[in-house]
C-alpha cells in the first residue's frame, strides 16, 4: 500500500483502538499527531539554550577558583622583569613533577645578602644565580608576596591570595557547590510540581543569573562562596526540568533520540565555558559574560508552552488540550476534539482515585530505593583525587551490570504517579505498543 494509503490505515486503526477501550493516553495522541514533528523539534531547540547554561552554571567554578600556575620570588635573583620560567630557576627551585615548579618551596641559597643591592649588581646576579649558590639538600617555604605568575589568568586565588596552605579553600569552592546541587534540586522540584515546570525553568534560571553577576563584584571569599552556594542552589533543577519538558511531548520511539540530542547540548554548554574561559581569563569579566544572557531567558514566559502533563495533573484541561491542538497544527495533523475529552475523562479518575501525596518522597525512595543507589553507585570513586582508575573501572562496570536489572521502558506510557511507574517492566501491551506494531 502507498504511503496515503498506510496513513489512513494507521489513523483508522486508532480510531478503533479508542472506540474500542473508550480511554486515550497522551502517548496515543503523540503517536497520532506525529511523534517527532516541527513541534516538538522547536520545543527541544527552545530547551537546549538553558540546558547549556545548565552545563555552564555547573562547572564555572573550575575556572573562577582554579589554582594559577605560579613560583617563590627568589629574592637573590629576581628583579621587577622576571618571568616565570627562568634560566636559573631549576637549580633554585624544586620540580613537582618533570615540569612544573613547586610554588611554595625553593632551595635555601649559600648567600643571604641581595646582589641587586650591591654596586656590582649585574655581576652579582650572574654568580649569585648559578648551581653551587643554592643547597639542594635544603628547601625551605618561601613567602607568598610578591609571587611570580606564568600566565594573566586571574582566580580568586590571585584575587583574595589564596596560597600554598590556604588553597584548600578553592577545593572548598566545589564542594560547595555540590552541597548547593544537594540541596537545590529537592527544592527545584518543589517549585516545579507546584508552580509548572515551565516556571521552575525560568525562575531557576533568572535567579542563577542574577546571583552569579552578584558574584563577580564579590570582595572577600566568604561573599564569594556564599553567592556560588546560592547560585547551586538556583541552578541546580534546571538540568531535569529541561529533560521533563524536552521529552514529555515526543512519542515514544523518539524519546531516546530526543535525551541524546538534549545531552549533546549539555556538552556544547561545556565546551562555549571552556572558550571563553581561555579568551577572557578575569574570573569577573568571565562571570558577567557567562551569567548575564541568562537573564532573557524570562522570555520563555511567551515562547515556551507549559508542560501538559502537569498541566492535566492540576486539572487545567483547557490549556492542556490547547498546547496539543496548537502541536496538532505546527505538526499539519487533524486531532479530533472527541480524543481530548477521551484524554480528559481517562485522566480525572486518576488524579481523583491518586492515595499518593502531591510531593511521595517517601513512597518514592520506599519503591525506587534501589534504582537510585545503583544511579549513584558510579560516584563513590568520582571525586577522590587518590583514588586508583581500577577503582573507577570496577565501580563503573558493576554500575553498568547491574543497570541490566532495571525494566525496559522503551515504547512505555510514561506514568503519571509513582504506582505506575513501580509497574513499569510488566508484560502488559499497551496501546502505543500495539499502534506502533500496526505501523510497523
Amino acid at each position: 500500500m502507498d504511503l496515503n494509503e498506510r496513513v489512513k490505515a494507521v489513523n483508522s486503526y486508532n480510531t478503533q483502538i479508542i472506540q474500542e477501550e473508550e480511554k486515550v493516553t497522551l502517548d496515543i495522541i503523540l503517536v497520532h499527531i506525529g511523534q517527532f514533528g516541527k513541534f516538538q523539534i522547536n520545543i527541544l531547540l527552545l530547551i537546549c539554550i538553558p540546558m547549556m547554561f545548565s552545563a555552564i552554571f555547573s562547572v564555572a567554578y573550575v575556572f573562577t577558583a582554579g589554582t594559577v600556575i605560579y613560583r617563590c620570588n627568589i629574592t637573590e635573583c629576581d628583579d621587577i622583569d622576571s618571568k616565570y620560567d627562568e634560566p636559573w630557576t631549576e637549580y633554585a627551585i624544586p620540580y613537582k613533577s618533570n615540569s612544573v615548579l613547586d610554588q611554595c618551596h625553593r632551595y635555601a641559597g649559600n648567600l643571604t645578602d641581595n646582589p641587586l643591592t650591591s654596586f656590582n649588581a649585574e655581576f652579582n646576579y650572574y654568580t649569585k644565580c648559578e648551581n653551587d649558590r643554592f643547597n639542594r639538600n635544603n628547601t625551605q617555604a618561601c613567602s607568598t608576596d610578591n609571587l611570580i605568575f606564568r600566565d594573566s589568568e586571574k582566580t580568586i586565588s590571585n584575587e583574595f591570595n589564596i596560597y600554598c596552605k590556604d588553597e584548600w579553600k578553592l577545593s572548598m569552592v566545589g564542594t560547595l557547590n555540590n552541597i548547593g546541587q544537594f540541596i537545590g534540586i529537592p527544592i527545584g522540584g518543589y517549585i516545579s510540581d507546584m508552580y509548572g515546570r515551565r516556571t521552575s525553568l525560568i525562575l531557576c534560571s533568572f535567579i542563577a543569573g542574577i546571583l552569579g553577576i552578584i558574584r563577580s563584584f564579590a570582595t572577600s571569599y566568604i561573599f564569594f562562596v556564599v553567592f556560588e552556594i546560592l547560585d547551586s542552589i538556583a541552578s541546580s533543577s534546571i538540568y531535569s526540568v529541561c529533560f521533563i519538558i524536552g521529552i514529555e511531548l515526543v512519542g515514544p520511539q523518539k524519546r531516546v533520540l530526543a535525551c541524546c540530542l538534549i545531552t549533546v547540548f549539555y556538552a556544547l554548554g561545556e565546551i562555549l565555558l571552556a572558550l571563553f574561559a581561555k579568551y577572557y581569563q578575569n574570573w569577573r569579566i568571565l562571570l558577567r559574560i557567562l551569567y548575564g544572557p541568562s537573564l532573557a531567558l524570562i522570555v520563555y514566559f511567551w515562547i515556551l508552552p507549559e508542560s501538559v502533563r502537569w498541566l492535566l495533573s492540576r486539572n487545567r484541561d483547557e490549556e492542556a488540550k490547547l498546547i496539543l491542538k496548537q502541536a496538532s497544527a505546527v505538526n499539519q495533523s487533524e486531532l479530533p476534539d472527541h480524543w481530548l475529552q477521551k484524554l480528559i475523562a481517562a485522566n480525572d479518575p486518576k488524579i481523583r482515585n491518586s492515595s499518593e501525596k502531591k510531593f511521595p518522597i517517601r513512597e518514592a525512595f520506599d519503591k525506587f530505593f534501589w534504582r537510585i543507589a545503583n544511579c549513584s553507585y558510579c560516584w563513590i570513586a568520582k571525586y577522590s583525587e587518590h583514588s586508583p582508575p581500577i577503582l573507577f573501572a570496577i565501580t563503573a562496570l558493576t554500575s553498568a551490570g547491574l543497570s541490566l536489572l532495571f525494566p525496559e521502558t522503551t515504547n512505555k506510557t510514561l506514568p503519571n504517579t509513582v504506582k505506575e511507574a513501580n509497574d513499569i517492566g510488566g508484560t502488559k501491551k499497551t496501546n502505543v505498543t500495539a499502534l506502533e506494531d500496526f505501523v510497523t
